[in-house]
């Protein structure tokens, strides 16, 4: 059995963050539930980030996200040193994605076999 990786559950009122450490700076944050303005602040007071981590995002489990939650998704991809990218999103997650000009935060799987259109 592989060892266990560090995990914490923040419960921020409608929304629930779990973060795992994958390695030294890098974390896997699934977020679930509603990403508002409300559970924007209570992430940020909650959320502990190293200086230079490398994020990967799933938010495969959001149903809502509003201005404050977008803009909790640019801060987390303009930290310095590190960088932020959403591996899972659901539809709404996607959508707001594109709404806030962060499309670029999805990972996108490599395209060689595309054909021309």
């Amino acid at each position: 059995m592989a060892p266990a990786h560090p995990t914490a559950v923040l419960h921020c009122g409608p929304l629930t963050a779990t973060v795992v450490r994958v390695a030294r700076n890098r974390l896997l944050i699934e977020l679930a539930g509603r990403l508002d303005i409300d559970s924007v602040k209570a992430l940020d007071r909650r959320l502990f980030l190293p200086r230079q981590a490398n994020i990967d995002l799933d938010l495969s489990k959001l149903d809502f996200i509003d201005d404050a939650g977008i803009n909790f998704l640019l801060m987390l991809a303009q930290k310095k040193g590190g960088r932020a990218e959403a591996i899972a999103c659901s539809p709404v997650a996607e959508r707001a994605l594109e709404l806030g000009g962060l499309s670029a935060l999805m990972h996108r799987p490599s395209q060689g076999t595309a054909h021309a259109g």
